[in-house]
């Protein structure tokens, strides 16, 4: 163990640990190691403050022992990090919910011909950690759960390598779990503050999507929050949220702030924190959910939002803000894009495993997307699944874009495919088809407002600066 800025100890892979046990740990502890561990995040977040005080040069990692933490975590950096900061709970220790031995997949649906998963999204957004038995060390990978049926769980991403009969798998919760007390002013009333000090508005650069500083939560899970106050709360900073769910009544997750972005996943790459390589990743497609009966599950307010966020009995809403979602979900909600926002929507896929993994839209009970205020949004490989209400209303001088492929289900859309309003204006792809057949989207009425509408010709190239193929067909605009 050598040592950096004098006294602070580092392990053998480069960082400093800070250890925290609710049930046998003692905030008068050192909090250098399991044995000795801290009782509360208080006291973490003090030892973590005091130290990037010293200018830390090296990883800062936090591990929760298993446990309930019965407090408001004030997550709040005092000091603009170095390197990373990384509260990282062992996935090896999260709770079994069910588990079996595949009788059947793909890269994309995991099959047990003998379990009984539930018809209504039980267990969405919970982790599904799936593994060859005989190679567990090189194939166990943690999933966030999109959606499943009673035999059948579809995850966020695509297991790599693809998994096969005989392989097993569990599904898994998080077993640290910061419990909201509903303490503090409203503006700071979450289970998790996470305030971070970045003063640069967030332009992209990979210095600090990949491998720059950034703030970092792994495997845990909020619960207990009521009435107004958001779970979790992330004000600033470029925050990597993995395998994290959030459960109950209350809003669920926001992030706000100017320069806020938060991402669900980690991307991978050669790491000796995340126990990553180049090529293999356990937790890529570990990401973000809210699991809430609230209306408001994931907020974004003048921030960035990357990654598959899952959203079951809660909207997933923009305010002013920019955000990409990549093969996540919604149940019993919709997508809210408003106030001058910026979205893009597309399925899971950056390679041919993902190719069948469109974003999900379910059983929503109105609309499943309103675009409206003046904000932008570009949709593509996304199911529309038995909503009730229309499938995409644009309103009020906002933009969509609508570009193949919208996958099919029976049953999808009971009011019209894409209702445009009050000066809004829609652009739909070639390969979208609004019709009764349910060929992609289907309308409930011919007679509805476009309901009748299939479009199989361009005849508006639109292949702009980026060089892909035109794909414009039709414009809408009122």
């Amino acid at each position: 163990m050598s040592t950096c800025c004098a006294d602070i100890p580092l392990g053998e892979d480069g960082a400093a640990h800070i250890y925290v046990d609710a049930g046998e740990g003692d905030d008068a502890n050192t909090g250098l190691s399991p044995t000795n561990a801290f009782a509360t995040f208080g006291a973490v977040v003090r030892r973590m403050n005091a130290w990037l005080a010293m200018c830390v040069k090296a990883p800062l990692v936090i591990h929760p022992a298993p446990g309930e933490y019965a407090e408001d975590v004030q997550f709040i950096i005092q000091s603009i990090p170095l390197d990373r900061v990384v509260v990282w709970a062992d996935p090896a220790d999260m709770t079994e919910i069910t588990s079996g031995t595949l009788t059947a997949a793909t890269a994309q649906l995991l099959t047990d011909s003998g379990a009984s998963f539930g018809t209504s999204d039980e267990l969405m957004g919970l982790i599904v950690e799936v593994f060859d038995p005989e190679h567990p060390d090189t194939t166990r990978q943690y999933k966030t759960i999109r959606n499943h049926v009673n035999t059948v769980i579809a995850a966020v991403g695509p297991v790599d390598p693809a998994p096969s009969a005989g392989w097993s798998y569990r599904v898994l919760t998080p077993s640290v779990n910061i419990v909201c007390q509903g303490t503090g002013l409203f503006c700071q009333n979450a289970g998790l503050l996470v305030v971070c000090p970045w003063t640069t508005a967030y332009d992209g650069n990979e210095e600090y999507a990949g491998g720059g500083p950034f703030v970092g939560f792994g495997f845990i899970r909020v619960t207990g929050a009521e009435g107004g106050s958001f779970a979790i709360r992330q004000k600033g900073g470029y925050v990597k949220w993995t395998g994290v769910v959030v459960d109950g009544a209350s809003p669920g997750f926001a992030a706000f702030g100017g320069v806020a972005a938060a991402y669900g996943g980690f991307p991978g790459g050669d790491d000796l924190i995340y126990g990553t390589t180049e090529t293999y990743s356990p937790n890529v497609d570990a990401s973000l959910s809210v699991r809430t009966s609230n209306a408001t599950g994931i907020r974004v307010d003048h921030a960035h939002l990357f990654g598959s966020p899952v959203a079951k009995g809660s909207d997933l809403s923009m305010f002013g803000g920019r955000g990409t979602f990549f093969g996540g979900a919604v149940r019993g909600a919709h997508v809210d894009v408003a106030e001058q926002s910026e979205l893009q929507v597309f399925g899971g896929g950056v390679n041919a495993l993902d190719a069948a993994l469109p974003f999900t839209m379910l059983f929503a009970p109105a609309e499943a997307f309103l675009i409206r205020e003046g904000s932008r949004a570009e949709v593509k490989d996304t199911s529309v699944q038995n909503c009730t209400g229309d499938g995409f209303i644009v309103d009020s001088d906002a933009f969509l874009r609508l570009l193949p492929t919208i996958a099919a289900t029976g049953g999808d859309i009971g009011g019209v495919g894409v209702h445009v309003r009050n000066a809004g204006k829609a652009e739909v792809g070639s390969g979208v088809s609004f019709s009764s057949t349910g060929a992609n989207l289907k309308a409930g009425t011919a007679t509805s407002t476009f309901g009748a509408l299939t479009v199989t010709t361009p005849v508006v190239d639109d292949a702009g600066a980026s060089g892909q193929p035109g794909s414009l067909s039709v414009i809408w605009e009122v």
